[in-house]
Order: structure tokens, then sequence, then C-alpha cells
């Protein structure tokens, strides 16, 4: 027997007919010809071995090429199917072609039970690293890009669970937050819509079509002195002059007024909706544009569509009529409200209503003129809230 030994890395061999390192021997000359060996009396000599043992018959050069693996504490020669160096995947050794090796056959780490470097699309989830992977390149379904899950908002479009993903964070474009289409009645103000309230009523501002509902401006035939009966009394001089011509809509009006305890500005709440004088033109686009001090169209009809009959001579004027409030909606002043719209005395403030500028809303005060005062007559404007 010979004792066939490894190179460093491979360490000391252990194989079906070897022996223990331990085990030393030495060459015997082979007996003389005639002879069966050594006989009794033979002197030995003792000496240095022969440099070289020739290898026997019996010896598989596969062996010195095979590849290793870890049994235990031990290393185990194994031999190569053909002759050359194989790898073992598990063996906690990285060989030959292996990309990693991790001793196990676990394919939920770094390592695969393959022996190759998990990567986002081997369909393996990587523990604490990926949240999925399914193994394909397709980011419509529920693992998408990086093997991350499939979430609303990161950009890739889900089958059959999302209409549309556009990865932004607005309601305000083609696709919204919870990724559907946008649509009108979703309540947010998309491109083609000038409004959106989500429901299904006409007449409240917005239309269920996403337009906004045309509101009725106007300046009533009827004109009065300070005494009118209070605010509430103004908008019900409006609700009966809408009434009596048949306008359509809400019959909610307020009359643009304002006392010392209230301002029409914010008595007035049509929230949406678009302004627009008994021809139809319109006046503003919405209640910002309607108090900007810039209107599309003088507020000069009245309720039937027709030039009012006017004011008494006011400022020199008479088309004037009665408002105590600036164009933005505030007060003008407290002195010039006629006790609340009570009483025909008392200064008083008043706009002129073929004017689109700010001048609609106040242009002559009885400061400018002492006639001008709680005892003439004049109409008032009225504006349509929504329903």
């Amino acid at each position: 027997m010979r004792l066939m030994t490894l190179g460093a890395a491979a360490g000391m061999v252990v194989c079906a007919g070897c022996i223990e390192e331990s085990d030393r021997f030495m060459a015997i000359d082979p007996p003389s010809p005639g002879t069966t060996g050594a006989q009794p009396g033979d002197t030995t000599t003792t000496g240095a071995p022969p440099t070289s043992a020739p290898l026997d018959d019996t010896t598989d050069a596969s062996y010195t090429t095979g590849f290793v693996d870890t049994v235990g504490s031990s290393t185990t020669m194994i031999p190569g199917t053909d002759g050359g160096m194989q790898a073992v995947c598990g063996n906690g050794f990285i060989e030959s072609d292996e990309e990693c090796d991790d001793g196990d056959l676990e394919s939920d780490d770094g390592c695969l039970s393959d022996c190759t470097l998990a990567v986002c699309g081997d369909g393996f989830v990587y523990e604490n690293k990926e949240q999925c992977d399914d193994g394909n390149q397709s980011d419509d379904d529920d693992c998408v890009d990086g093997c991350k899950k499939f979430d609303c908002g990161d950009g890739y479009v889900n089958a059959g669970k999302e209409a549309c993903d556009d990865g932004n964070q607005s309601n305000t474009d083609s696709c919204t937050n919870d990724c559907a289409a946008a649509a009108c009645g979703d309540e947010f103000v998309q491109p083609g819509e000038a409004c959106d309230d989500g429901n299904d009523f006409n007449g409240d501002g917005c239309e269920v079509d996403c337009t906004q509902t045309r509101l009725w401006v106007f300046v009533t035939e009827k004109k009065f002195s300070g005494e009118i009966g209070g605010l509430a009394g103004a908008d019900q001089q409006c609700v009966n002059a809408a009434t009596m011509a048949g306008l359509e809509g809400s019959k909610q009006y307020k009359a643009w007024l304002s006392d010392d305890l209230q301002e029409a500005g914010t008595r007035i709440k049509p929230k949406t909706g678009r302004f627009r004088r008994t021809d139809g033109l319109d006046v503003a686009d919405s209640w910002e544009a309607f108090k900007s001090g810039a209107l599309q169209q003088a507020i000069l009809l009245n309720e039937y569509g027709n030039l009012p009959t006017g004011s008494d001579g006011l400022c020199g004027s008479t088309q004037m009529a009665r408002t105590n409030t600036n164009y933005d909606g505030s007060r003008y002043t407290m002195a010039h409200d006629c006790d609340g719209f009570t009483k025909p005395v008392g200064p008083s403030a008043f706009g002129r209503f073929t004017a689109t500028n700010k001048d609609w809303s106040v242009v002559c005060a009885t400061e400018q003129s002492p006639t001008a005062n709680c005892s003439k007559l004049a109409p008032i404007y009225c504006i349509q809230e929504p329903g």
C-alpha cells in the first residue's frame, strides 16, 4: 500500500485502501532470484530507502484530481466523473464555478441552494432584502421592479387592480391618488372641469357635468329708500323680483348691502358658480372674479332683462344702486347703512350699475353729494345663491 497525499489546501486524504499517516513503510529490496525472501539468519542492512517507489497498477489516478467534501471534521476525497475538479454545492467552500457557498441549501438568503448569488428576479424572496420575487420582468403584476410589492403610487399600473398609476401625489391630473382615472364626480377639479362637488345635483354651484352653475345677478326694477326692512327685508325684495320675473333655479337671493353688523361679501355665500345677468351674458366666472373690481359685463339689466327705471338723481346720475359696500364685499362705512336699512334718514352710499370697474359698487356717497342720502330712491343689486 502507498500513502497518497493532496496539497496543503486539501489536507490529509482518507480513502478506501489508504493507511493512517502515522504508519511509515520503507521499501524492501526484492529477494534474489531463486529465493523467496529473507531467510532466517539473514542480515538486514539499514539505510536510506529508495527515493521513490513505483505506483502499482491499482492506483486510481482520478483520486488525485477529484474534489473534496467536508464530512464532520475530516476531508473526504470524492472522484470526479471525468477525472477533473468538481464542486459540491453546500459544503461551505467556494469551488470551481460557484458564485457562493454558505454551507446550507436555503434560498432565502444571499446564496441560493445552487450556489449562485441572490438577485432580484431569481424567483426566491431574499429575507429582509426583498418584499417579493416572482421571477419575471413584468411590472404590471403584484411584484414590481426592485422586488417590491405593488402599491398605488409606484408608477406601475397593476393589471386588473389599478386603472392608472402616474406615481405622483396629485388629485388634479388625469389619475387620482387612489389610482383611479379622473372623472367628473370624484370631487377633484381636473383638466376640463370648472368644478367638481361630487354630487348629482344641479343648481348648487356646480352642475352634474362639472360646469359651474350660472347664477343670476340683476338690478331691481323697483327702487327703495333707505327704509327697506333691514337686510332681511332687502333679501326678500330680491326673491320677490326673481319670482315675478320667472327666473329659473334657486329662489335664494341676497341683496348686495352691508350694515354695521354684516358685510355683503361674507353674508352672501355662493362658494362656486359663475354670474350672469338676465340677458345670459356672463358678468364674472367665479365669486372671486365677481369681487375683483373688474366685471366682464356691467350689471345694468333688471330681473326682466331690461334697463331699469333707475334712481333719483344722485351725484348727477340716475344710474345708481344703493350698496354701502365696496367692490370686494367689505363694508363702506358703518355710518352709511340708514340705521340698518330701517330708516329713510342719514348718509348713504351708491354704485353705478353701468360700470364694470370698482365704481359698480361704490362711486357716490353723501360726502360727495349731501342729497345722496337715505331719503333718496334707488334700486338694489340682487345676487342668486346656489340651491
